[in-house]
């Protein structure tokens, strides 16, 4: 039974990994005094890149759809390839040596996000609870949701017909972006989304603290400190 609510959630996650690994011939040239050499960092640029991308391409009559956005990663992954072919002995020396650090980033990623969807999923509403906050539900929502309508760029806002957001909205056409990849509708990839933003936070968190500290295990306890070591309410 739980399977079908955990379905649009696996999806995200395996999107996202794979758009990291994507990212990762990148990020490895780009991030090359980090310890994990960018891998944490590739999985942020995964969701971030293919968005800015496709929404520049999209303030032309070019339409932010699906077909759109699929040329985007081909590109993205055609010039991945191109980096693979001329890093690849360097990136098998860093996997073979540094593949403990791969492995606690994947199992944090796939850890973090299971752990934060499966606590949303205890809480799924889009609206204003006094009990758990969240009074900016409603507009984010209407953001996301009128970005998977959107074709053209600068988007229209869903409050006043005929304007333009006041408001930054770039991360919520994040999210919009790989709803549109993994077809997924917006009630779901609202809370899909905040599983992936705690998923990353986790990661990232780690990276920065075995960079810091050059040890995995105060990498993770940084993470635990940022991300799970507060007051769970204000």
């Amino acid at each position: 039974m739980m399977m079908p609510v955990f379905t649009p959630l696996l999806i995200w996650l395996l999107t996202l990994d794979l758009l990291g690994w994507l990212h990762f011939p990148l990020c490895f040239r780009v991030a090359g005094r980090l310890r994990d050499r960018g891998l944490a960092l590739s999985k942020l640029a995964g969701a971030f890149f293919p968005a800015y991308v496709a929404w520049i391409l999209c303030h032309s009559p070019i339409p932010h759809t699906r077909t759109t956005l699929v040329a985007v990663l081909a590109a993205i992954a055609l010039f991945s390839l191109f980096l693979l072919r001329h890093d690849w002995q360097a990136i098998r020396t860093f996997l073979k040596l540094r593949w403990p650090a791969a492995l606690v980033l994947e199992l944090v990623f796939w850890l973090g996000g299971l752990g934060a969807g499966w606590i949303r999923a205890q809480i799924p509403a889009i609206a204003f609870d006094p009990n758990w906050y969240g009074a900016e539900k409603w507009a984010d929502y209407a953001l996301l949701s009128s970005f998977l309508r959107q074709t053209r760029f600068p988007p229209l806002d869903p409050w006043l017909a005929g304007f333009v957001p006041n408001y930054y909205y770039f991360g919520h056409l994040v999210w919009a972006t790989i709803a549109k990849i993994t077809a997924t509708p917006p009630n779901i990839a609202y809370n899909t989304a905040l599983a992936m933003i705690v998923a990353l936070a986790l990661t990232l968190s780690v990276s920065l603290g075995y960079h810091l500290f050059r040890r995995l295990g105060l990498g993770l306890f940084l993470a635990f400190l940022i991300m799970l070591g507060g007051n769970i309410k204000p």
